[in-house]
C-alpha cells in the first residue's frame, strides 16, 4: 500500500483564470486552501477521526480536482509571488448584451424534457436555511445589492431552480435563495485585499456590501457566480472560485445562463434518466 501523504497541491490553468488548490493534514485535521494564484485564498477546516483518515481525504479532495482537470504542482515557497501572476491587469472586458434568460431556460428545459431528464431540475424553496451562517450575515441586506431586473424577472417566473448531475458536481448549480444569498455574499473575498482585512471589518460592521452570489456550483468550497456593478454602471455576472471573485470576464445574466445550461447538458450527456439518482441534499 502506498504511503499517504499530508499534502496536495494542484493548479489549474485554461487561458482565462489560474487558480489552486492545497490540502495539508496536520493529526486528524484536513486544512484546505483555494483561491487565485498569487491571492491568499480562502482557508476552511476538517475534522477528521484519525490522522489516517485526515490523509485519506487529502488523497481524495486531490483526485477529485485531477480528475476534473487540475494538474499536480509545486507550491511556491512562503512569501513568493506565484510567477502566473501577471504584472499588468488587462483592460477590463466589456460585457454584451445577452440572450433573454428566459428563453435560454425554456430552451434548456426542453431539452431535458425530450431525454426524459426533467427530473434533474427542482426548485430550492425561497426559506431554506444554510446550516452554517457567519455572524456578520445579519448585516447584508438584499435591498442594497445589484440584481439586474432580468434576473428579477427569471426568479419571479422560476424561482430558485437547481440542477442536478449525477455521481459528479461537474455541470451542476443551484440559484440561491435569500437566506443562502447573504450567507454566501457575506463570505465574499473582495479582489485587491486580503479576506483577513476583509474579515475583520465585516465583524466590525465596517463593510460595504458591492457583490451578490446568487448562484452556488460547489458550497463547499465557495464556486459559482455573484453579481457586481461594472464601471459602465451595469450590473454583471463574474465568476466565484473559492470565495473569490475573477473581474476579468463579466458577463451579462443571460450569456451566463446559457454557458451554465449548456455546461450540465454536456455532463448530463450519458446520463440515463431511468437509473439516475439525481438527489443530494443542498
Amino acid at each position: 500500500m502506498s504511503r499517504l501523504k499530508a499534502s496536495q497541491y494542484l493548479e489549474w490553468r485554461d487561458g482565462k483564470s489560474t487558480r489552486f488548490f492545497e490540502a495539508k493534514a496536520r493529526g486528524s485535521v484536513v486544512t484546505i486552501r483555494t483561491g487565485a494564484l498569487g491571492s491568499e485564498g480562502r482557508t476552511r477546516t476538517v475534522d477528521c477521526a484519525s490522522p489516517d483518515e485526515a490523509k485519506r481525504l487529502v488523497k481524495l479532495r486531490a483526485i477529485e480536482k485531477y480528475v476534473d482537470g487540475w494538474k499536480y504542482a509545486t507550491p511556491p515557497p512562503k512569501g513568493v509571488p506565484s510567477p502566473s501572476v501577471r504584472a499588468k491587469k488587462p483592460a477590463p472586458k466589456k460585457p454584451k448584451k445577452g440572450p433573454n434568460p428566459a428563453v435560454v431556460w425554456k430552451r434548456f428545459l426542453k431539452r431535458l424534457e425530450a431525454r426524459g431528464l426533467q427530473g434533474c431540475v427542482r426548485r430550492v424553496p425561497k426559506t431554506a436555511m444554510p446550516t452554517k451562517v457567519p455572524k456578520w450575515a445579519h448585516q447584508v441586506q438584499l435591498r442594497g445589492l445589484p440584481f439586474p431586473e432580468d434576473y428579477r424577472e427569471f426568479v419571479r417566473e422560476h424561482g430558485y431552480p437547481r440542477v442536478a448531475v449525477p455521481r459528479t458536481d461537474h455541470g451542476a448549480f443551484a440559484f440561491l435563495p435569500p437566506r443562502w444569498i447573504r450567507a454566501c455574499s457575506s463570505q465574499l473575498g473582495e479582489p485587491g485585499s486580503s479576506f483577513p482585512a476583509v474579515s475583520s471589518r465585516r465583524q466590525r460592521g465596517d463593510w460595504e456590501y458591492v457583490s451578490t452570489m446568487f448562484c452556488a456550483t460547489d458550497l463547499a468550497d465557495l464556486h459559482g457566480a455573484c453579481f457586481r456593478r461594472g464601471e459602465d454602471g451595469g450590473i454583471w455576472v463574474y465568476e466565484v472560485d473559492g470565495g473569490i471573485m475573477d473581474p476579468s470576464d463579466p458577463s451579462s445574466f443571460g450569456d451566463w445562463l446559457d454557458r451554465q445550461t449548456h455546461r450540465a447538458l454536456e455532463a448530463l450527456a450519458d446520463v440515463d434518466a431511468d437509473a439516475a439518482d439525481f438527489w443530494s441534499p443542498l
